[in-house]
């Protein structure tokens, strides 16, 4: 459920994990760009479901997982994802760049992550082998869960996480005005001036916030997208 909600969230936006964003998967096409080393703010580290690199490593001897790996990223980007890149970058995990930050279940909100993989699922991602495998429930539970926990903002290139975790009640903000040095500290090396739309996605808590949204009060939390 989506609803507009035009007051201004400045100062939520300067509580925000500093140092931390969590990556969208509509972000992977672009990820060799996005962990490029970043002189200017070299603390900036990127937080990714671990999920992604325990399929890729299941698919080095089962190839079926390939055809998750394809299907969960079709799910949410049009763009190309370099498999091969990802394949390579994770494939040793203790070996990664230090600014990538692998996030795991002991990482993340509980609550939050159990209702998310009771309540997504896509057919096709639902891996049969045993045991049975949520895929979207697990990855979309840890993108939340961690922003939940941390307060750490989701940076994504478009909404299909919006589309995708359709049970949760979402905020869209088209109001707050970010200043230049967001993207320059996150994503430096990223031209957004070629077509490329902007969204991050904030959890807010349903204390204290009067919000027109039925599920919210369920649910004790809102997705929160901002369009700068």
């Amino acid at each position: 459920m989506v609803e507009m909600f035009n007051e201004d969230k400045n100062d939520i936006f300067r509580k925000l994990n500093p140092s931390q964003s969590i990556l969208d998967l509509s972000t992977f096409p672009f990820l060799e760009k996005i962990i490029s080393k970043n002189e200017h703010h070299p603390f900036q580290q990127y937080c990714i479901p671990d999920t992604i690199p325990l399929l890729l490593s299941k698919a080095r001897d089962n190839p079926q997982y390939y055809s998750y790996i394809t299907k969960l990223f079709l799910k949410w980007t049009s763009r190309d994802v370099d498999i091969q890149f990802l394949s390579e970058l994770f494939q040793d995990l203790s070996q990664l760049p230090k600014n990538i930050k692998i996030i795991g279940k002991n990482d993340i909100d509980p609550e939050i992550y159990a209702y998310c993989y009771e309540n997504i699922e896509i057919k096709d991602l639902v891996v049969e082998f045993s045991p049975k495998f949520n895929i979207i429930g697990d990855i979309i539970g840890k993108l939340l869960g961690y922003a939940r926990k941390t307060k750490t903002p989701i940076l994504m290139f478009n909404q299909r996480l919006v589309r995708l975790a359709k049970s949760i009640p979402v905020l869209l903000n088209d109001t707050l005005k970010l200043k230049q040095d967001f993207l320059a500290k996150r994503m430096p090396y990223i031209d957004y001036g070629r077509g490329i739309r902007f969204y991050i996605g904030i959890i807010l808590e349903m204390g204290g916030l009067v919000i027109p949204i039925p599920l919210a009060n369920e649910v004790g939390y809102i997705l929160m997208v901002l369009d700068p």
